[in-house]
């Protein structure tokens, strides 16, 4: 981890989450930018939210199939995704 990130107050796990969800906005904003050049509808806004949003729902839904494997029950969380 960078040592500016860790010197931030942000433990790892936090500091993952931040990193995966810049990187969806930026990938999203590159969509978009694309969109936007050849003047379609959809452009660089909605990729960005659209983009967030699955990578929060995503991450989410991996934390909550470790939480219940730490707990002892059988969690799937590609079953969660694909649903």
């Amino acid at each position: 981890m960078p040592d500016w990130l860790s010197d931030s107050g942000f433990q790892f796990e936090q500091a993952d989450w931040f990193m995966r969800l810049v990187f969806a906005l930026v990938a999203g904003a590159i969509l978009g930018i694309d969109r936007e050049v050849r003047r379609r509808r959809i452009g660089i806004r909605t990729y960005m939210m659209v983009s967030l949003g699955s990578a929060i729902f995503t991450i989410v839904s991996v934390e909550m199939a470790q939480d219940m494997t730490d707990a002892g029950l059988a969690a799937d969380a590609t079953r969660v995704i694909q649903g």
